[in-house]
């Protein structure tokens, strides 16, 4: 069973989040010194100092991955790579002291839980019911070849490409931070507003990703409380992220189709990230581990993930005022307009080979292969 299929993040999750995230970009916004640290303390004192120092750490280094390979994948694609290409190269760099057997298989365990996931996302566009999957027994023993790795890496930027439209699409997230009240004392956070048209956002992703790891351990916002931090501040990051992007689409600076394109940068930065952490946490075993663990290390396609990203991205652009706030939701909706003739198209080409991961190692080389 899939750790986080029966997990939603609902609208009195928002409600809980939406006060905790107010205070985080408030003390970000005033600037003052240590403002984290003494924000975390107010948010998290039941968590010792050295803690509360380490989530400080690994939220500071979990952007920094972010931002640094964000930088790097377009400027591959500025340079004529395929976002495929620099994900394969990125995962092989990040996960090296894999054999060939182990990263293939680390491959297809992830290919087939993000399947999973985008299934359930698609089933909610279409209004049809989740497709069956049986329990899983033992790990089939495979010997992959590189060929056949670079089949699987083609389907995960598949499954990552219809994970990034079919969430513009639902669009759950956005939706839910325009009816979440704020405080009744929150005012205009115009730092909050300079950063996103600046890029000068790296404090605002501190707040968000601080408020979300409160979120998580609090219970509020359903992953599960084993979420390495870093996966956390990845998932704030491209909350951020796409409230820049909305921003920029109802400005005039970006199309609807370039929005859609750096939304499925912002994912395949995500889901490299996430296994990298995988990888630092799990070693060599992580080919027989992710699959049941993609819900603590790469949430990110999940439902209740993509949900919570759209909040964090509607809420900052609330907190940043009602006139960015409410140009940052129209423009959500009409990218969600635009990605609708998409979204089919490529769920067409890519949920036969999907259903054929999940259905098996056999199934899916005799899809590729015979």
């Amino acid at each position: 069973m899939h750790e986080m299929e029966k997990e939603v993040f609902t609208a009195e999750n928002a409600k809980k989040l939406q006060p905790i995230m107010e205070d985080f970009m408030a003390s970000c916004d005033k600037g003052e010194e240590n403002w984290l640290a003494d924000r975390l303390e107010k948010s998290l004192p039941e968590e010792s100092t050295e803690n509360r120092q380490q989530i400080i750490h690994e939220i500071e280094a979990g952007i920094n991955t972010f931002d640094a390979n964000l930088t790097s994948l377009q400027g591959a694609i500025a340079a004529g790579d395929t976002k495929e290409e620099w994900l394969a190269e990125t995962l092989r760099q990040n996960l090296p002291e894999l054999t060939e057997l182990e990263y293939g298989n680390t491959l297809f365990q992830t290919a087939k839980a993000l399947h999973l996931e985008n299934e359930q996302t698609m089933a909610t566009i279409d209004g049809t019911p989740v497709p069956a999957t049986f329990e899983e027994g033992p790990m089939e023993e495979y010997d992959w070849s590189a060929e056949e790795n670079k089949a699987l890496t083609r389907q995960l930027n598949q499954e990552i490409k219809i994970g990034a439209l079919a969430g513009q699409v639902v669009n759950a997230g956005f939706a839910m931070a325009e009816k979440t009240p704020l405080g009744e004392k929150i005012s205009e956070l115009k730092n909050i507003a300079a950063a996103l048209r600046s890029g000068d956002d790296g404090e605002v992703k501190k707040a968000a990703s601080a408020a979300l790891v409160t979120g998580v351990q609090k219970g509020i916002v359903p992953l599960p409380k084993s979420t390495p931090v870093g996966a956390i501040t990845a998932l704030a990051c491209g909350g951020v992220e796409s409230a820049k992007l909305m921003l920029a689409y109802a400005d005039g600076e970006l199309s609807g189709q370039q929005v859609l394109d750096r939304t499925e940068q912002i994912v395949t930065v995500q889901v490299s990230q996430g296994l990298s952490i995988a990888g630092e946490k799990l070693g060599r075993s992580i080919g027989t581990k992710i699959g049941l663990a993609v819900g603590t290390f790469v949430p990110f396609l999940a439902p209740v993930a993509v949900t919570v990203g759209g909040f964090v991205g509607g809420m900052i652009g609330r907190l940043a005022g009602s006139k960015i706030g409410q140009a940052i939701g129209k423009a959500a909706r009409k990218v969600a307009e635009i990605a609708k003739p998409d979204v089919q198209k490529v769920w067409n080409t890519v949920k036969n080979v999907g259903r054929s991961i999940v259905n098996g190692v056999k199934s899916f080389l005799s899809w590729f292969f015979d």
